[in-house]
């Protein structure tokens, strides 16, 4: 029913496994790798690895991006409160081009 290289299930009517032993021998050493096949699965599966890597590059670069994007949101609406509940206003100076910090009544 399935196998890894050297472990199989074998599945026979009541008490017939050893009439169908050298049968089941036979096969499982009459199994040839096909060296086209191998060396094809072979590249497939680092063609595989290779597509996941960047996908996996990619997602965590976009959730490296969403927290930041995250914290920055959270710093602003948190500064805003804290302006809000102080009853300041961040104004920019004309003189100076800096951002400074004032009452806003």
């Amino acid at each position: 029913m399935w196998a890894t290289k050297g472990c199989f299930f074998i599945r026979a009517p009541k008490g017939e496994l050893k009439k169908w032993a050298p049968l089941l021998e036979t096969i499982h050493t009459s199994v040839k790798i096909d060296i086209n096949w191998l060396s094809g699965e072979m590249q497939g599966q680092k063609i595989r690895t290779t597509t996941y890597r960047e996908v996996k590059k990619t997602v965590e670069d976009l959730d490296r991006d969403i927290t930041a994007h995250r914290q920055q949101t959270n710093a602003e609406i948190q500064n805003d409160m804290y302006l809000t509940l102080t009853d300041q206003e961040e104004y920019i100076n004309p003189y100076t081009n800096e951002v400074e910090i004032g009452t806003n009544q």
